[in-house]
This record gives structure tokens, C-alpha cells and sequence, in this order.
């Protein structure tokens, strides 16, 4: 004797192939978004670091522009989710020295980057 499924069951018939069709994708959006974010943050701090380590070796007494030119790009260039370094040095007119550092990291969709900035001042050394 073949057994009934219940009314109520059989009108749910395919209810969970669709609920998976429409929540997968929506998961996975939140998981690649959440790891989107996780890099660009990652590379805006590399960045940052970078640009704070060039003002050092460019402030210091001996420092010039292509030193920290030098050790901002070397920095940035250590962080494998970073790439395209360009890193400049500025004197303000308000004293000290500058430096902006630009760079960009991978996104998730293949063939894009994400631009990403960052700077640091900070004051000269005396000279003698």
C-alpha cells in the first residue's frame, strides 16, 4: 500500500529549490562584499603605513626626496594586495615635508582595481 504525503506537504513541492536559488546568491554577495571591504582596508592601511615611513626617511637630517620616495614605494610594494605605487614628495609652504602615496588594490571582479590614497606631513629636521 503506497503511502499519501499529507496535503499540506505536497503544495510545498520545489518551495526549497527556489528559497536555495534566491538565498545563495545573496550570500555569496555578503561573504564577496565582506571580503571586498577586508582587502580595501587592508591596502588603505599598507598605504597609509607607507606614506608615514616615506616622511620619515625624508625628514630625518641627510633625507631627501628620493629617499623618501624610495622607502614609501618599498613599504607599500611589501603588501601583495597593493600594487601600481606612486609615491610623491611635497614641501608645503608651512614648513615640513609630504608625502602622498597612491596605489591600488584587486577587486573581486576580475579585471578592476580599486584606487586607494594616502598621506603623511610631518615636520623637518633641523638643518646645520
Amino acid at each position: 500500500m503506497p503511502r499519501r504525503i499529507a496535503p499540506r506537504l505536497a503544495a510545498q513541492d520545489g518551495t526549497t529549490s527556489l528559497v536555495v536559488a534566491i538565498v545563495m546568491p545573496v550570500i555569496l554577495l555578503l561573504v564577496t562584499t565582506a571580503a571586498q571591504v577586508i582587502s580595501w582596508q587592508f591596502a588603505q592601511q599598507a598605504v597609509q603605513q607607507a606614506a608615514a615611513s616615506g616622511v620619515e626617511a625624508a625628514r630625518v637630517r641627510g633625507g631627501n626626496d628620493a629617499d623618501g620616495i624610495r622607502v614609501a614605494t618599498d613599504t607599500a610594494t611589501r603588501f601583495h594586495s597593493v600594487h601600481d605605487v606612486r609615491a610623491t614628495v611635497r614641501y608645503p609652504s608651512t614648513g615640513g615635508v609630504e608625502i602622498d602615496v597612491t596605489a591600488s588594490t584587486p577587486a573581486v571582479i576580475p579585471g578592476f582595481s580599486i584606487p586607494i590614497h594616502g598621506s603623511a606631513r610631518g615636520p623637518l629636521e633641523p638643518r646645520p
